[in-house]
């Protein structure tokens, strides 16, 4: 598990010079409640992790429900100018529509093949051999905790909607995304299009959220994916 006071790895050119031997084209992910990815290769057999304890909660907030297979298409985009940025790892995101503001760190697979998000709800996880912000090629993958007592850095993530946009914080600047697709998948669907939603030979600097939702008293169900394109650095402080 990546310590949440590291920096993040610092890399150079294109995104898919950076992809680890998993991310190839018949990867299957699985993400299991609040207790991490679960990676496997082609030939291996998945089987069920043991359940994880949620992290501690700092509030009481029920959790919402959504509906599985919901999938919301985009609005228009913003009439706004963006410049092109430089590509650096992601350090902090926002998504002004919910009010998620939540620092994000790097975090690798580990041992098996697991790419834990961090202890600390509150933080988010960038898998660092995805594509950095500003990459023309790949797709971002940032994780966190949605927490059924609240006190997760992506709890109100639920409430996003298409056409809102998220900010992504580098040392090179802000990417901005315009969010196009919000989808709920279940854990097997999301293992069966793990090349689709997670692959980075595909798309050109897509954004990819990925939470837990449908929490039914002991386990999360399902889980929250969120899709961006990128805008690029606006052009304005403040746009």
């Amino acid at each position: 598990m990546a310590d949440p006071t590291e920096e993040p790895a610092q890399g150079s050119g294109d995104g898919s010079s950076r992809l680890a031997s998993a991310a190839g084209a018949a990867l299957l992910v699985l993400l299991v409640g609040v207790g991490g990815w679960v990676v496997y290769g082609p030939d291996d057999e998945p089987t069920e992790p043991v359940a994880q304890p949620e992290p501690a909660a700092s509030s009481s907030a029920p959790p919402q429900q959504t509906e599985r297979g919901q999938r919301l298409k985009p609005t228009p985009e913003p009439d706004v100018t963006y410049e092109r940025m430089d590509p650096a790892s992601p350090v902090r995101l926002s998504v002004p529509s919910v009010g998620i503001e939540a620092p994000v760190v790097s975090i690798p697979l580990q041992e098996g093949s697991v790419l834990d998000p961090p202890a600390d709800p509150s933080t988010l996880g960038w898998w660092d051999d995805s594509a950095r912000p500003g990459d023309r090629k790949g797709q971002t993958v940032i994780t966190g905790h949605t927490v059924s007592t609240g006190g997760g850095a992506m709890d109100p993530m639920v409430d996003v909607e298409p056409g809102g946009t998220v900010d992504v914080e580098t040392d090179e600047g802000t990417m901005r995304y315009r969010i196009t697709e919000k989808e709920v998948v279940t854990r097997p669907d999301l293992a069966e299009r793990a090349e689709e939603i997670f692959g980075q030979d595909v798309t050109k600097g897509r954004l990819v959220i990925v939470t837990c939702t449908n929490w039914n008293g002991a386990v999360w169900e399902d889980n929250l994916v969120v899709y961006g394109t990128p805008l690029g650095e606006p052009s304005e402080a403040g746009a």
